[in-house]
């Protein structure tokens, strides 16, 4: 069996994280002997037990699941066909930014010439809500072409189905580009080849993360981002997961301060309030690049 397709059924594995994964790797040596040991849920019980690793039914179920292992192979060779690589989180192509978070991810699935994922150039993502406000979309148009303009951008998508998305970032550059879908299901996989063929994806790094696992995409964008950027936010349940992420692992989120009695800008006046750096103009993310760029010898 392809380390490869062992790596994107280790990662399509629910509840598999990284610190199981090493924890795995010591006991059993290697992927390969972790894949092959799985196959009966028995003896793999009992190794389990043997070796003092303990985890729940649901995740024992998941790692014994012939069908999930015959799905990842048949996978693995549709994405090939489909242009995407997997990359394995033992591999020198996989993003050195990814492995400095605590749960990074097993490996990515991939396509693009690898330069934005692999830059050292500061990494940016904004905050977005269908429900902002009029001042939220303002501010949030003047911010997001201002950072596409200046750095590198991380944004995640949830479908192909967006026309009107998808021409914009046919013309993005320097941006990773997260879509969140089940990547099992044949017919959200097929439909990527058309935009392909059309050159969507030439001058952007595409990642495909599986929306089965719920906050993929959220924590996949945790993982590469430097900064996030709210320019709005009420009682929203995505900035709430996204808040928790970015301060686990150590990253930064600059807010636009907004009207405190209006319900749209609940969250991010409470995020004021628990010590995030506000941002009052386009010129203060230049603050923050500049600062990087100089730190880290870039010109």
């Amino acid at each position: 069996m392809q380390e490869q397709i062992i790596y994107l059924w280790l990662y399509l594995i629910k509840g598999m994280n990284y610190y199981l994964y090493n924890q795995f790797l010591k006991s059993f040596n290697s992927i390969q002997n972790i894949f092959n040991l799985s196959k009966t849920e028995f003896l793999f019980k009992e190794i389990l037990t043997y070796k003092n690793l303990h985890i729940s039914a649901e995740l024992l179920n998941e790692f014994t699941n012939p069908e999930l292992k015959i799905k990842s192979e048949k996978l693995f060779f549709k994405l090939q066909q489909l242009h995407f690589d997997i990359i394995p989180i033992n591999s020198n192509r996989y993003p050195k930014v990814l492995l400095n978070n605590l749960n990074p991810p097993l490996c990515i699935i991939h396509t693009g010439n690898g330069k934005n994922i692999n830059s050292k150039n500061l990494k940016f993502s904004i905050f977005y809500n269908s429900n902002f406000s009029s001042n939220g979309k303002t501010v949030y148009n003047i911010f997001s072409k201002y950072l596409l303009e200046q750095c590198d951008v991380v944004n995640i998508y949830n479908n192909f189905d967006n026309i009107n998305v998808l021409d914009n970032i046919k013309n993005m550059n320097n941006t990773v580009q997260i879509f969140d879908f089940n990547i099992i299901r044949k017919s959200n996989i097929n439909n990527y080849f058309d935009y392909f063929e059309k050159g969507y994806f030439n001058s952007n790094d595409i990642i495909l993360t599986d929306n089965r696992s719920k906050i993929a995409s959220i924590e996949m964008m945790c993982n590469f981002v430097d900064y996030y950027i709210v320019p709005e936010s009420g009682l929203n349940k995505y900035i709430f997961i996204i808040s928790e992420l970015i301060a686990e692992n150590s990253k930064e989120i600059l807010v636009v301060p907004a009207n405190i009695y209006n319900k749209t800008s609940y969250f991010s006046n409470y995020l004021i309030k628990q010590g995030c750096d506000i941002l009052l103009s386009v010129n203060d993310i230049k603050y923050y690049i500049d600062n990087y760029n100089k730190d880290n010898g870039i010109n």
